[in-house]
C-alpha cells in the first residue's frame, strides 16, 4: 500500500517547501484526539481550528503519530473539468 514513518512535527502550510509530501485529508484517530482538539487554540490568521495543531498536541503529549504515503497522483478538484481529468487519470 505505501510506506509509513513516525512524525515529530506537523506544519500547516509551511513558508517554504520542506519535502514533496502533503496531507490529503484522511485521518484515523483514537479518542485522545478529542482532548487535543479541546486544547487546540484558534489560529490568529483565520480564527479557525487547524487539525494539524491538534495532531501536534498529540505528538507533544507523547502519542505515536504516523503518516502513510498512499497517493501516487495529486489531483486538485476545484472546477468540474478537474473531476473529468481525475477520472481520465484513474481510467488509465
Amino acid at each position: 500500500m505505501g510506506t509509513t514513518s513516525n512524525e515529530k512535527k506537523v506544519i500547516e502550510k509551511p513558508g517554504y517547501l520542506v519535502h514533496n509530501i502533503k496531507g490529503c485529508g484522511l485521518y484515523l484517530f483514537d479518542l485522545h484526539i478529542f482532548d487535543a482538539i479541546r486544547r487546540t487554540p484558534r489560529t490568529a490568521m483565520r480564527d479557525e481550528y487547524e487539525i494539524t495543531d491538534s495532531i501536534q498536541i498529540l505528538i507533544e503529549d507523547g502519542f505515536l503519530v504516523k503518516q502513510l504515503t498512499i497517493v501516487k497522483e495529486d489531483v486538485n478538484l476545484t472546477v468540474p473539468d478537474d473531476l473529468i481529468k481525475s477520472n481520465m487519470w484513474m481510467l488509465k
